[in-house]
C-alpha cells in the first residue's frame, strides 16, 4: 500500500546521497495499530520498514494513532519502544493524536520525541494542553495538515468531491464560503510580503513551534513550501492571523475522524 511505495520511495532517495548528506537527513515512519498488540508485532513492522527504506536505523519510529487502554497501556508501548531502541533499530520514537496524560505517562517510561498532530491555523485545539506539556516535556510537535487539506493554499474554492466532503467540517458546503472570505485576507497578506498563502500559514506554524509536514505530489510544490522558512511573520502578522484563526467555521473532523483523536482519550 502506501506506506511500502513511499518507504521505498525514501529508501532510493536516501540511498542516492553520499555519505556526508546522509547524516543531514532524518528519517521517520509509522507504525499503524492493529486490532491486537504484541512487541514481535511492532519489532516486525519495524524491520520491514528498515529493509523497504534500506537503512539501519529508523531515526523517529511514529506509532501512528493510539491504541485503546483495553488493548495495550501505554506504558507497554513505550518500554517496547525502548526495547527496539536498545537494539539499535530506532533512535526514538514518537506518538500521534495522544492526549496530554497519555503523553506523561509515554514520556516517564522512556522519552517521546516526537508528537505528530494536526496543526495549522484551521485546526488549533491542541494549543491549550498538548502544546504546553510538549514544551514542558521537550517534545517536538510535528504538525501534519499544516495547510488545512490544501484550504489554505487558496486553490479549494469548493467543497472538494472526495472523503473530505463528509469528514472534514471546515470544508463543508455549509462552512467553505465563510472560511474562504478567511483565506483571502491571508492571501492579501502574502501579496504584499511577496509569497504565498500557503507559504505564509506553513511560516505561522513554525512561528508557533511546530514543524510542519505538508504533502504533495509536485517537486515545484515542495520546492515552494520549504521557501517557507524564509518568510518573516512580524508580532502584527501573528496578530491578524491569530484573529483569522479564531473566527474559522468547523471543526478539523466530523464525530467519526474525532473518536480517533486525542479527544477520546480525555476524561477517561
Amino acid at each position: 500500500g502506501t506506506y511500502r511505495y513511499n518507504e521505498e520511495l525514501v529508501g532510493a532517495f536516501v540511498k542516492s546521497l553520499g555519505e556526508e548528506e546522509r547524516k543531514s537527513v532524518i528519517v521517520a515512519t509509522k507504525f499503524m495499530p492493529k486490532k491486537t498488540y504484541s512487541f514481535e508485532m511492532l519489532e516486525k513492522a519495524c524491520d520491514v520498514s528498515l529493509k523497504r527504506l534500506g537503512i539501519e536505523t529508523i531515526h523517529i519510529y511514529y506509532m501512528h494513532r493510539m491504541y485503546s487502554e483495553d488493548v495495550v497501556p501505554i506504558e507497554t508501548v513505550a518500554a517496547d519502544m525502548k526495547k527496539l531502541v536498545d537494539k539499535g533499530k530506532i533512535e526514538g520514537y514518537g506518538l500521534s493524536e495522544a492526549a496530554p496524560e497519555t503523553i506523561r505517562r509515554a514520556h516517564a517510561v522512556h522519552p517521546v520525541t516526537a508528537l505528530q498532530q494536526e496543526w495549522s491555523l484551521f485546526a488549533r485545539d491542541l494549543e491549550d494542553e498538548i502544546v504546553p506539556t510538549c514544551k514542558e516535556l521537550g517534545i517536538s510537535i510535528v504538525s501534519y495538515s499544516p495547510i488545512a487539506r490544501g484550504m489554505l493554499s487558496g486553490t479549494l474554492t469548493e467543497t472538494p468531491k472526495d472523503w473530505r466532503q463528509h469528514n472534514v467540517p471546515y470544508l463543508s458546503e455549509e462552512n467553505i464560503a465563510a472560511n474562504r472570505k478567511l483565506i483571502e485576507k491571508i492571501e492579501s497578506m502574502a501579496k504584499n510580503k511577496g509569497c504565498t498563502a500557503a507559504q505564509i500559514c506553513l511560516a505561522w506554524v513554525m512561528k508557533k513551534g511546530g514543524i510542519p509536514i505538508p504533502g504533495t505530489t509536485k517537486k515545484e510544490r515542495a520546492s515552494s513550501n520549504f521557501a517557507a522558512k524564509n518568510v518573516d511573520l512580524t508580532k502584527g502578522d501573528m496578530e491578524v492571523l491569530e484573529v483569522l484563526g479564531s473566527q474559522v467555521k468547523g471543526l478539523r473532523g466530523n464525530d467519526s475522524y474525532m473518536s480517533y483523536s486525542f479527544h477520546n482519550q480525555l476524561n477517561k
